[in-house]
């Protein structure tokens, strides 16, 4: 008996040991996103010649989020994703794919 919960309380501790991995695997992936999201805004706001009041003003937004987003620490929706692309005069589905493009040669 006491080598069956042994064995099951290890298997339970290797497998919450897995999943507490790929979660902090997962953390630094959103991380790494949210900072190239950021630098892609900059960019594109920046190419826009527009500040970061200016950029917050047309979103509907203010500039310490917009600060905030750009050096990757805040994660936008997609409705505020939307207001981004209408400021930068593009399509959704440009910004994605301009935002794609951005990825691979700013890597």
């Amino acid at each position: 008996m006491f080598l069956n919960i042994t064995i099951y309380g290890y298997i339970l501790f290797k497998f919450l040991q897995d999943f507490a991995l790929k979660m902090k695997a997962k953390s630094k992936d959103k991380e790494y996103f949210n900072k190239r999201f950021g630098a892609f805004v900059k960019h594109k706001r920046m190419e826009h010649s527009l500040t970061q009041v200016g950029l917050a003003d047309m979103v509907g937004n203010n500039f310490q989020n917009i600060s905030r987003l750009e050096r990757g620490e805040y994660a936008p929706t997609l409705f505020w994703i939307k207001n981004l692309a209408e400021a930068f005069e593009i399509s959704l589905s440009d910004l994605i794919l301009q935002f794609e493009k951005f990825q691979t040669k700013n890597k």
